[in-house]
């Protein structure tokens, strides 16, 4: 059988105080990292602002980077582009085709493109992961102050794991393999 590993974990606190003492616990008697935290209050609940921060511990960007296209995102780039190559086929074989219609055929094409792609990404993200955001979010919501872990180390898992639970109002994980 596989072996499980934390993606993440967030611990939920009734203010910031504890919150960031657990924060400083993790630091120094786990051996973590501040790059393997993230602290949240209440206001990063807004949409946007939980948006930003979520990309820190969700593997969405690393490096900068995009993470690579998911198989939904890449069929509608595939179905964008022969849409495209029907189109100016079409166009090219049918004599008087005017460049300015298969130039707004493209145009057009990538506008769809481009939609089909924002319309898929929120839902390429595997299911635990959306949850587990879910309940973040929630949690800020109501009030709470989060600390989010995430990056650790195999070997810090178990002791950092038993802090979070024994100390917080609540919390939850993500696991992965």
């Amino acid at each position: 059988s596989a072996a499980y590993t934390l993606d993440c974990i967030a611990a939920f606190y009734p203010d910031e105080a504890a919150m960031r003492n657990a924060a400083r616990s993790l630091l120094k008697h786990h051996g973590l990292k501040v790059s393997n935290l993230v602290l949240l209050g209440p206001r990063d609940a807004e949409r946007a602002r939980f948006a930003r921060q979520a990309r820190r511990w969700s593997g969405r960007w690393s490096g900068g980077q995009p993470d690579a296209p998911s198989l939904p995102a890449f069929l509608v780039s595939l179905a964008g582009l022969l849409l495209l190559a029907f189109a100016a086929g079409w166009w090219l074989l049918h004599g008087d085709a005017p460049w300015g219609w298969l130039l707004a055929g493209l145009v057009l094409t990538g506008g769809i493109g481009w939609l089909g792609m924002q319309l898929v990404r929120p839902w390429s993200e595997p299911l635990r992961t959306r949850r587990f955001e879910t309940s973040v979010r929630r949690q800020l919501l109501l009030g709470a102050w989060a600390l989010v872990v995430h990056e650790m180390p195999r070997h810090r898992q178990a002791g950092a794991m038993a802090l979070l639970r024994g100390a917080s109002l609540r919390w939850c994980a993500v696991a992965g393999r």
